[in-house]
């Protein structure tokens, strides 16, 4: 009986190759790398923030703001003084809107930047500085707090002026940043097709005039407590129904062809 022959080990074993990733269906968005949230459940979330801002910022301007109108000094301490409850929430609410704005622009992150990185940084920053400028109107409401706890009769004018000026003005500076950062952010979602174009079209519309009107009114040339406010409503209904209302609904990303919604494929 012939000796068996010995294996030939010269030659390496074959290495079975990994199977080829699948594309995505057309008119979904893969989540991002690292982020453990689905495309469903960010599409939510910024959805969500976006309504709860808005709506976190309505309260603000319509039942606390009003306090900081007409009057300083001692008159204006009476009222924080006798309202405390109100200017607290106040100072809430725009606590909450300072977090909210950022975290939409965490969450946004990995969307935007697998179609523009570049766009996706800036816009983290932009809304960055918005939140730091809307807490300064945070510690303003607590300063008009704690002044009318403690400085006596006659001796406020100075500070309550400076307090309402820094809330007045820190608002419409970030307004101003959120005009920018939501020009750029619309044009971003229009340009990867997010959302339906002529939705994205409203929102550039709505932060130009957002931003129109925050800078007319640091000019003192527009008044956004009065007629002025017209300027905020496309932005608002953007922001309170139609964005948050397609998130819901449909999500990212319906509008964009399955090859350009690879989670790796680069930003053109």
């Amino acid at each position: 009986m012939p000796d068996p022959v010995p294996p030939d080990r010269s030659r390496p074993e074959p290495v079975p190759s990994a199977p080829a990733p699948t594309a995505p269906a057309p008119g979904t968005v893969p989540p991002a790398p690292g982020t453990g949230l689905s495309a469903t459940a960010a599409a939510r979330i910024v959805g969500l923030l976006f309504v709860t801002t808005m709506l976190a910022g309505m309260v603000d301007a319509y039942t606390v703001a009003p306090l900081l109108d007409g009057s300083f000094g001692e008159v204006l301490l009476d009222d924080v003084s006798r309202d405390e409850g109100r200017v607290l929430t106040g100072a809430l609410c725009v606590l909450y809107m300072a977090l909210g704005v950022v975290g939409i622009a965490l969450v946004m992150f990995p969307v935007l930047r697998r179609h523009d990185e570049t766009v996706a940084i800036t816009y983290v920053a932009l809304r960055t500085v918005e939140g730091v400028l809307l807490t300064a109107g945070t510690v303003a409401y607590l300063v008009l707090v704690s002044l009318s706890h403690d400085l006596p009769a006659g001796s406020a004018p100075a500070a309550v002026l400076w307090a309402v000026t820094v809330k007045l003005q820190a608002y419409q500076v970030a307004m101003v940043v959120l005009g920018l950062s939501g020009v750029l952010f619309c044009r971003s979602l229009g340009a990867a097709r997010l959302v339906p174009r002529p939705l994205a079209l409203w929102g550039v519309v709505g932060y130009a005039l957002l931003l129109a009107s925050a800078v007319l009114d640091i000019l003192d040339v527009l008044d956004t407590t009065g007629a002025g406010v017209l300027l905020y409503v496309p932005g608002a209904l953007w922001e309170l129904f139609a964005f948050p209302g397609w998130l819901f609904v449909r999500g990212f990303g319906t509008q964009a062809p399955a090859e350009d919604l690879r989670t790796d494929a680069p930003a053109r």
